[in-house]
């Protein structure tokens, strides 16, 4: 039984500060979601993003992503079965 855990992600969604940033507004609105609902992305929300705490940690969300894609293609986890994961969000 193997089980997988991804801490310190850097998977969030847009904190309130952000919220309101033109580029955040922008993106939010092209995937037809308010700013509040997707995820702080490094890729899309730079200019938001400069300044804040922890910036060069948050906003990954592409490291998960890549995360979980190659722990479910190993084939000894699909021999085995992967258990459980556990991925922290960071929720303000």
């Amino acid at each position: 039984m193997i089980s997988l855990i991804l801490s310190e992600s850097a998977l969030e969604l847009v904190p309130s500060e952000l919220k309101h940033h033109p580029s955040v507004v922008a993106h939010a609105k092209k995937l037809g979601k308010h700013s509040s609902e997707i995820l702080l992305d490094n890729s899309w929300h730079f200019a938001a993003m400069k300044g804040i705490k922890n910036e060069t940690k948050r906003g990954r969300p592409d490291l998960v992503h890549f995360s979980i894609l190659e722990a479910t293609t190993i084939p000894y986890i699909l021999k085995i079965k992967l258990n459980s994961m556990f991925i922290p969000l960071m929720i303000k």
